[in-house]
Formats: C-alpha cells, sequence, structure tokens
C-alpha cells in the first residue's frame, strides 16, 4: 500500500460547489470545517453538506455525530403508533431523547409526535448548541474550541486538522508535520485571548422552528 503523503481540506464555502470535491487527490475523504455549518443554508444542497461536516466532525470525547435528516423514519412511525395504542391523546406524555447530536432526529420525531399527543413535554440532550472560533490573522488560521474551551479543529489553508481523531501520520506525514507546528498554538490559551473570537452554531435549523413551540421542547447540553 502506497503513502499517499498529503491530504487537503474544504474550508470555504465556495469549495463546496460539487461533492466530488470531498473526494481527495490522492485518495480518501477530505475533511469538511466545522466552521462552514451555520453558512450552509446559502446553499441549494445544505442538508447533504450539514450531512458530509457531521460524518467527519467528532467532539472533544472523540464521538462522531453521524446523524441526518428522516434517519429513523420507519422508527419513529412505528414508535409512534405504539405510543398511540397505549396512550390516549389527552395523556400528559414527557420525553427524554438522548445524544441528540445536531437536534435533526429529535426535530424529526417531534414533529410527528406533537400533532398526536398535545401535551407532551420533550427534553433533548447532549448536544452542543455552540462553538467557539479563534482567527490568528496569519494565513487565514483558525482554531475551533468547544465550550470548555479545548481544541478540536484547526483550519491551516489548505488543511483542516481535526485534533480528536487526527489522520494517520503514516499515510499522512505532511499533514502531520503541518498540525504538529500548529498545535502548540492552538493550545495557548493566553495567545487565543489576544486574537479575534467568534462563535459558530451547530445544531440544526429544525431546532428553532421546534424551540417556538411554548413550553413543550427544552434542549439540554447535558442529559437530565
Amino acid at each position: 500500500m502506497g503513502v499517499a503523503m498529503i491530504k487537503t481540506g474544504l474550508y470555504r464555502v465556495d469549495q463546496l460547489s460539487s461533492s466530488a470535491k470531498i473526494r481527495g487527490f490522492f485518495g480518501g475523504t477530505r475533511r469538511v470545517s466545522i466552521t462552514l455549518y451555520e453558512k450552509l443554508h446559502e446553499m441549494k444542497k445544505a442538508e447533504e453538506w450539514a450531512e458530509k461536516i457531521l460524518f467527519s466532525y467528532c467532539d472533544a470525547r472523540g464521538i462522531f455525530k453521524r446523524t441526518y435528516a428522516d434517519r429513523f423514519d420507519q422508527f419513529d412511525d412505528m414508535a409512534i403508533d405504539c405510543l398511540g395504542r397505549e396512550f390516549p391523546a389527552s395523556r400528559a406524555l414527557t420525553m427524554h431523547d438522548i445524544g441528540v447530536s445536531d437536534g435533526r432526529t429529535a426535530c424529526d420525531f417531534f414533529q410527528k409526535l406533537a400533532p398526536r399527543f398535545p401535551h407532551l413535554s420533550y427534553y433533548a440532550s447532549d448536544y452542543e448548541p455552540s462553538l467557539m472560533m479563534v482567527r490568528s490573522g496569519k494565513g487565514g488560521s483558525v482554531v475551533t474550541l468547544n465550550k470548555k474551551g479545548e481544541a478540536i479543529e484547526i483550519v491551516m489553508p489548505p488543511f483542516v486538522f481535526n485534533l480528536i481523531k487526527p489522520e494517520n501520520f503514516l499515510f499522512y506525514p505532511i499533514n502531520y508535520a503541518a498540525r504538529s507546528s500548529h498545535y502548540p498554538w492552538s493550545c495557548s490559551a493566553r495567545q487565543r485571548e489576544t486574537l479575534p473570537q467568534a462563535t459558530v452554531d451547530s445544531v440544526c435549523w429544525s431546532m428553532i422552528s421546534c424551540s417556538l413551540t411554548p413550553c413543550r421542547v427544552e434542549w439540554m447540553s447535558c442529559g437530565l
């Protein structure tokens, strides 16, 4: 097996013009930066690219958020039919959906369930609503941090580095060398404080409409 040597990433919206660009020049799947997630609503194939971003993104625990719209359609329908047989529509129900990632499958389920049970209280937990971006001002480098201040991704054009699940240094030695040179800066809290910061939303757009339903949905970053 040959060594690929290098793998570049996708970090600008204009790079998402074709799904074919997800394939690397030397093979493999190119990483799409999580910093692009909230900009996808400007695109025609927003859902498709959102799924590609989540496929390669993982949080600081190493957990991937591999989810997509309508993923559990058949299961949702069966679960709702089962609930309908067990409980009358007038019954007040409380449900806890665990591990909701960016919220899209939780929204799918709630939007189907709510009309059947008007007195439903729905809790969705274990999601990360936003991330922090720190820009170095040098060459377009961006470090993405979670709410604990832990660096989870570095964009250093033309690379996108996942710090939790890095590329295999045997296959991508150039990526490894470039990431190693930038890693000390990404982990320096003192240096980050002096640089421009911004937040990026990491939840699906359907969550906004679900959240507008008075007193029926509560989103939690941790479990009950």
